[in-house]
């Protein structure tokens, strides 16, 4: 008698990773669908893209416009309540702090648990690797920060805003995901209001803590929009390719 070859365990895995395949096939297919929601997504994101690389060649020389001091020095007259900075400018928006990190790893956890892997990974991408990639103009922008050109104590990489990119980035990509499964208009318009409420604290706070020049909070800010936009395209994508399994479509 012929043993048959203990192969379940090669073809399970095998198989498995064809389906993955053949998803992130059909999701790229999916994403390159010239839909009016792609549509606007795309316009979004290479609008934000030609604006971001547009301040990075103005600003490239690290010039400060006098306007931008005047507007720091005003925010500065404001009592910003330090409890109030250390929130919304510092540990909500960094991942380097503990509360930051204890966040980042939480959220991740509970969609992981969820069965929400793609979500958990993309919040997970979205923490670490993009927001290092996005804030690419720091490299090369050297731009000092106002504590250095104001108050002589020197700091560099000032554009654009790390903190304001990642408020719009990782907790408008969560805010997104909630509307996805809440149905009740007052809990997502007060989702949607305090999340922004959030971007212009953080904004406002960078610049009244000394640390950035309007035009670099307004830099963050297009990098988030861009980046959010692309992140709804690609989560999109792929939950559509996951929950309609297939033959890719044809573009006509």
């Amino acid at each position: 008698m012929r043993c048959a070859e203990p192969v379940r365990h090669v073809n399970a895995d095998g198989t498995r990773k064809h389906a993955w395949r053949k998803t992130l096939r059909r999701a790229a297919w999916i994403a390159l669908e010239p839909t009016p929601a792609h549509i606007v997504q795309w316009v979004i994101s290479g609008s934000t893209l030609v604006v971001l690389l547009t301040m990075t060649a103005v600003l490239l020389d690290g010039r400060v416009y006098g306007w931008e001091v005047d507007l720091t020095r005003e925010s500065q007259r404001f009592d910003y309540p330090q409890w109030a900075f250390d929130l919304t400018a510092n540990e909500l928006t960094n991942s380097d702090t503990p509360l930051g990190a204890a966040i980042i790893l939480s959220v991740v956890g509970l969609l992981w648990f969820l069965r929400l892997r793609v979500e958990s990974l993309m919040v997970l991408l979205i923490s670490v690797p993009l927001h290092i990639v996005v804030n690419f103009p720091k490299a090369i922008v050297e731009r000092e920060r106002p504590d250095g050109a104001l108050d002589g104590t020197g700091a560099m990489k000032s554009f654009p805003s790390g903190h304001a990119e990642f408020a719009i980035t990782f907790y408008g990509f969560l805010v997104y995901l909630a509307l996805l499964y809440i149905r009740n208009r007052f809990i997502r318009v007060a989702l949607v209001a305090v999340w922004v409420v959030m971007v212009i604290a953080v904004g406002f706070a960078r610049m009244e803590a000394n640390r950035h020049w309007p035009l670099d909070i307004i830099g963050g800010y297009v990098i988030g929009v861009g980046a959010l936009s692309a992140l709804i395209w690609l989560h999109a994508s792929l939950t559509m390719a996951i929950r309609s399994p297939g033959a890719e479509p044809h573009h006509g």
